[in-house]
C-alpha cells in the first residue's frame, strides 16, 4: 500500500521527461484520507502596509526585482502554486527552491525572501506568533483553521490549490480488497479521533470512493499539465 501526497501523481508526469510509472496505469487509487492547502506567507521584506495579496501583488510591479518566493522543494505543489499567482497576475515571481518547509519559511522571517508558499500546517504557527503574515490560502473556501484569512480566489485572482494525501493500491487490485479498504477509510474519516489528530496539522478528513479519486487525480493532471508547460519547468531525472 502506498500513502502518498498528491504531487507524485499530479505532477511529476508532467515535469519528469522519463517516470517509471502511470499513476492510474500502476496503481490502483483507493481514496484521499485527508485534505489542506497552502498558504502564501511574507515577512520584514515586504512593508508591513501590504496587508493583502492584491498589496503584495502590486508591491512586486513596483519592485520587480524583488518579487521572487521560496518553495518547499522544486516541482513540487507550492512551486507551481506560485506559478499559478504568476500566470493569473501577470507579475513574473521566480521561485527559490528550498529542502522543505522550514528553511523556506526561516529566509522569509529574516527578511532574506519576500515570499513563501507553504502548507498552512507550517505556516499557521509563524502566522499566529507574528513572524510571517499569511496574506491568502489557496482552498476554494477559506480554511477552518484560519477563518480570519481570505482566499486568492476571494482576493480576486482565480487560483485554488486544495493539496492530499491519498491511498494506493497495485495495479489490478482485486475489487473485494479495493472495497474493503475504501469502507476501512470511509469509517476512520468520521472518526473524531482523526479528525482531532488531523486538526493538529491543520488538514481535514476526507472521503471519496475509488472511483471519485480517480476522476479527481484525471482532473488534477488536466488542470497541472498547462501550468507545468507554460512554467517551462524540467525535473532532473
Amino acid at each position: 500500500m502506498l500513502f502518498t501526497p498528491d504531487f507524485p501523481m499530479t505532477l511529476y508526469p508532467h515535469s519528469f521527461k522519463s517516470l517509471s510509472y502511470e499513476p492510474l496505469r500502476d496503481f490502483t487509487p483507493v481514496g484521499p484520507a485527508t485534505t489542506s492547502m497552502l498558504s502564501y506567507n511574507v515577512g520584514p521584506a515586504v512593508p508591513a502596509s501590504v496587508k493583502t495579496l492584491a498589496e503584495y501583488v502590486q508591491w512586486c510591479k513596483t519592485n520587480p526585482d524583488k518579487a521572487s518566493y521560496g518553495t518547499t522543494s522544486a516541482g513540487a505543489t507550492p512551486h507551481f502554486a506560485g506559478v499559478m499567482l504568476s500566470n493569473e497576475t501577470k507579475v513574473q515571481m521566480n521561485p527559490v527552491h528550498y529542502r522543505g518547509g522550514a528553511p523556506a519559511m526561516q529566509d522569509v522571517v529574516g527578511g532574506h525572501i519576500p515570499m513563501s508558499v507553504n502548507p498552512i500546517s507550517e505556516s499557521m504557527p509563524l502566522h499566529q506568533a507574528g513572524s510571517l503574515r499569511i496574506l491568502a490560502v489557496t482552498g476554494a473556501k477559506r480554511s477552518q483553521f484560519l477563518p480570519d484569512v481570505p482566499t486568492a480566489k476571494e482576493s480576486g485572482y482565480d487560483v485554488v490549490v486544495e493539496t492530499w494525501l491519498g491511498v494506493f493500491l497495485p495495479a489490478k487490485m482485486p475489487e473485494d480488497i479495493v472495497r474493503a479498504l475504501s469502507t476501512a477509510m470511509s469509517e476512520a474519516s468520521r472518526s473524531a479521533v482523526m479528525r482531532d489528530n488531523l486538526a493538529k496539522f491543520a488538514s481535514e478528513p476526507t472521503f471519496q470512493t475509488p472511483v471519485q479519486f480517480t476522476e479527481t487525480i484525471k482532473e488534477d493532471l488536466k488542470r497541472w499539465g498547462p501550468v507545468v508547460k507554460t512554467s517551462g519547468f524540467v525535473a532532473v531525472d
